[in-house]
């Protein structure tokens, strides 16, 4: 069984006013598969065009592993029993594989809370400028 990664996006568009009930949902799923040993990251995103569409991105190490154990687990069961009521049309899916991956880890929030100064100041610390 290989373990190489790949990226899952899933389209999720969801009736209005079950936006909250969507993210409760969603949240509860990735608070217990952050633990998994095959987890590598998650990620929701919402539409600035359309506030009911969120797309899902999760990458996983082991595509086969995913598919027959993680889907799986019970701590999915809610999520995707009450997944199909809520939507206003049907999710898509996508499996992609990773070809780069560059990741930078800053305090954004507060920097934006704080300003742009901040963001070019913590940009400075880190690079060394």
């Amino acid at each position: 069984m290989t373990r190489e990664l790949f990226v899952l996006l899933v389209r999720i568009p969801v009736k209005a006013g079950f936006e909250n009930e969507y993210l409760s949902l969603i949240n509860a799923v990735i608070d217990e598969m952050r633990h998994e040993t095959s987890f590598v990251n998650a990620v929701v995103h919402r539409s600035t065009e359309d506030p009911t569409v969120f797309l899902l991105h999760e990458t996983w190490l082991g595509r086969d592993e995913f598919f027959t154990v993680q889907m799986k687990r019970s701590y999915r069961e809610s999520y995707e029993a009450r997944l199909p009521q809520i939507m206003r049309a049907p999710g898509e899916i996508t499996i992609l594989e990773p070809l780069r991956r560059e990741y930078v880890f800053r305090d954004i929030e507060r920097s934006q809370a704080e300003g742009s100064s901040t963001i070019e100041r913590t940009l400075g610390k880190e690079t060394g400028h």
